[in-house]
């Protein structure tokens, strides 16, 4: 079996404004905008950036621009963001069962290069999942069926060999239409009660 994991919502808590409204307050507060105008402006940079279209200083400016900032500082943006992820707790004692137990355990994630980097770096996720497929070395993301249908030959996979953990509904709908059993994350504990 394959247990194909999203990462941010699942493992990481990114950092992202749109993710919480700590994360927009505090954006909000730094740039001086406010945690509406980020929310809205989020989705057109980021359809550009987790497809691999632009590069993290271009979304921040793009991205904080349109969230009516003049003049965005990106480095602090890009400083921010990373400040704000962390570990979501308990996943990584999850991946840790899985893995003592010889399960194969893959990555399927809307990101960026940058990110991406990032969170091996800070968070070890390279440790536990072989491949990890990003949007954005591949021009296509969730809830794209493309998306799935990529990991599944990634992976060398019937969907009916994979189970997929996301933290939205509508990626869980989307990967539970192509016969892929998908669980809907909402907290560690759960998560763990349902898989083991």
């Amino acid at each position: 079996m394959y247990y194909l994991f999203d990462l941010t919502g699942v493992i990481i808590s990114g950092g992202e404004p749109n993710t919480s409204d700590f994360n927009a307050a505090t954006f909000a507060k730094t740039f001086g905008t406010t945690s509406e105008q980020l929310k809205l402006a989020w989705f057109a940079p980021w359809g550009r950036f987790k497809l691999g279209q632009c590069q993290e200083p271009e979304f921040w400016r793009d991205y904080l621009t349109g969230s009516g900032v003049l003049n965005p500082d990106v480095q602090i943006a890009a400083s921010l963001y990373r400040e704000l992820c962390a570990e979501i707790p308990g996943t990584k004692e999850i991946l840790k069962g899985l893995k003592a137990g010889g399960a194969r355990l893959a990555a399927l994630n809307n990101t960026s290069h940058e990110w991406l980097k990032y969170w091996g770096e800070q968070f070890g996720i390279n440790y536990y999942f072989s491949p990890i497929i990003a949007s954005c070395e591949v021009g296509f993301a969730k809830p794209e069926p493309a998306f799935f249908e990529y990991a599944l030959k990634a992976v060398g996979v019937k969907a009916n060999d994979v189970v997929f953990i996301d933290n939205q509904e509508n990626h869980v709908q989307a990967a539970r239409a192509l016969g892929i059993k998908s669980i809907l994350f909402e907290n560690a504990e759960k998560l763990k009660s349902e898989l083991f």
